[in-house]
């Protein structure tokens, strides 16, 4: 969760929560997996800024995890603005941030149903 992305005894530079965040939402965009590669420090204990980090993934998985959790990729291809996963229909737009003055969402992947009729924030 830092620069390294695993362990460093000298990387102090732990990445944001949003980062992480929208790290986790890219994952699921393109039907990855993501992991948090964090262990314990010699006394056995988790670093403090990798619980803080969790736990504000967690608050935001409390609130948006239907667009996370038995999800996969969407029928719209992920984009700057952020990704699309399904799990069955409709699908969701995750967007990090949320888009403003954005052109119509283009149309979906072959083989879907068609256009993006509308969106909506979740949380």
């Amino acid at each position: 969760m830092n620069d390294s992305w695993g362990f460093r005894l000298t990387d102090r530079h732990w990445k944001e929560p949003g980062h992480l965040i929208r790290e986790l939402a890219a994952a699921a965009g393109h039907d990855a997996n993501f992991l948090l590669n964090v262990g314990p420090r010699p006394d056995g204990k988790l670093p403090g800024e990798s619980l803080e980090r969790r736990a504000a993934i967690g608050r935001w998985l409390q609130v948006n995890g239907s667009s996370i959790y038995g999800t996969r990729g969407g029928p719209v291809a992920p984009r700057n603005w952020g990704v699309a996963t399904q799990r069955g229909t409709p699908f969701l737009c995750t967007c990090c941030p949320w888009p403003t003055g954005c052109s119509p969402c283009p149309r979906t992947r072959a083989g879907s149903d068609g256009p993006v009729c509308s969106m909506a924030a979740i949380g």
